[in-house]
């Protein structure tokens, strides 16, 4: 179990986490607390929803006191949530931050693989299931936001792992690219997806182009959906 904490005025309660779901309605039976629609979308599909909510907030004033049982919830600059390091501005350096030292770290093993003459066939082996799964995870919640020094923080560690495999690797852009257009067409072909009638909403009647949403502020417009959109739109189709 987790303390509750809370970014922006958005309540992080406290919960336990099973396979990227959020397990809350234990928890929620004995505060006496009914799930919205907007809490439900959270649970089923928790950090591209919640990213999306930072990033439609317009209120800048401090939020109000949350409490729980008559305890004060916590309002902290930085969030561990499933995985991901979520800052209060959302602009991914603190994730950053976090991905890049434990790609260090495993970076580490992969040249001890390379110094007891392992081959490049299980070099390659070892970095996609230790080293890119650590470095590309939740990359279409984060991804297309993060700034570009970070980027190329990123890009210089794959660099790093490539010239230990022996092979040129996909870097931060090209792995954003082809998961967020994949995750696209997966969220249009399952209607049980909490997005699925947000997307196809925004199905173009006169092409299989998607129209891209309102986008008030920046930060949205390098979120998750607005973004996956632009990518699907320049894709090329399936054939």
């Amino acid at each position: 179990m987790r303390t509750g904490k809370s970014i922006r005025g958005l309540k992080l309660e406290s919960h336990s986490c099973f396979g990227g779901r959020l397990i809350v309605a234990p928890l929620m039976h004995l505060l006496g607390i009914s799930l919205t629609t907007n809490q439900q979308k959270l649970i089923n599909n928790p950090l591209c929803y919640l990213t999306d909510q930072i990033n439609k907030s317009k209120s800048k004033s401090p939020p109000s006191p949350v409490c729980i049982s008559g305890k004060a919830v916590e309002i902290v600059p930085s969030y561990r949530f499933l995985g991901v390091q979520l800052d209060n501005k959302l602009e991914w350096s603190t994730n950053t931050d976090a991905v890049e030292k434990k790609a260090m770290s495993r970076l580490y093993f992969l040249r001890r693989l390379r110094s007891f003459s392992v081959c490049s066939r299980m070099l390659h082996m070892f970095y996609q299931s230790v080293m890119a799964s650590t470095i590309f995870f939740a990359v279409v919640c984060w991804g297309a936001g993060i700034k570009a020094k970070d980027t190329n923080r990123l890009d210089k560690m794959i660099k790093k792992a490539g010239s230990v495999v022996g092979c040129k690797l996909a870097n931060l852009d090209e792995v954003v690219r082809d998961r967020m257009v994949l995750k696209v067409r997966t969220i249009m072909d399952n209607p049980s997806h909490p997005l699925h009638t947000t997307v196809d909403k925004l199905r173009s009647s006169f092409s299989n182009r998607l129209l891209q949403p309102r986008c008030s502020k920046e930060r949205y417009r390098k979120s998750f959906l607005p973004s996956a959109i632009r990518l699907y739109n320049s894709s090329k189709p399936i054939q």
